[in-house]
């Protein structure tokens, strides 16, 4: 395994989490903001500059889903994205401990993902199964037939 491409998965993980949780902390900071506006804005901009910071070492997978998505495609031998997927757990929890540390529990807490009013755990799960689906084919699509974009379209698929 290239430890540079770890690297990347690292730092860019961190980042993309680091400036999502952070978003999530400022709409609560300011109540009766667009709260789902901040939140994806903040999301897409943690993963527009995670992709400029290591996508072009890594490939700039950053979840484990895009990884796995990548080994089925067969862009990336099993053993690398265990790696990228050990890398990429790694930094979401340091990403995580240093909001609380920067913080406190409550705020960490607060960025839990929920289901909406009205959507069962079930049905939250099967919504985020499609989308995570779609974000996945939009990500293979793109990089492979105009990899040019890919820092572009791919946050925007996410906002």
């Amino acid at each position: 395994m290239d430890a540079r491409k770890l690297l990347a998965e690292l730092v860019g993980t961190f980042v993309l989490f680091l400036i999502g949780l952070m978003s999530i902390l400022s709409m609560k900071a300011f109540p009766g903001g667009p709260d789902l506006l901040v939140i994806a804005f903040g999301f897409g901009l943690g993963l527009f500059v995670a992709i400029n910071i290591g996508g072009a070492i890594s490939g700039g997978h950053f979840n484990p889903a895009v990884t796995i998505g990548a080994v089925l495609d067969k862009r990336l031998d099993p053993m690398t994205g265990v790696g990228y997927i050990v890398a990429q757990l790694i930094r979401g929890i340091g990403a995580g401990a240093f909001v609380l540390v920067m913080s406190n529990q409550a705020a960490v807490a607060g960025t839990r993902t929920n289901p909406g009013a009205g959507s069962s755990d079930v049905q939250a799960l099967v919504i985020e199964a499609v989308f995570t689906a779609i974000f996945i084919a939009v990500i293979l699509t793109v990089t492979k037939k105009d990899p040019g974009h890919a820092a572009f379209a791919i946050p925007l698929t996410w906002w």
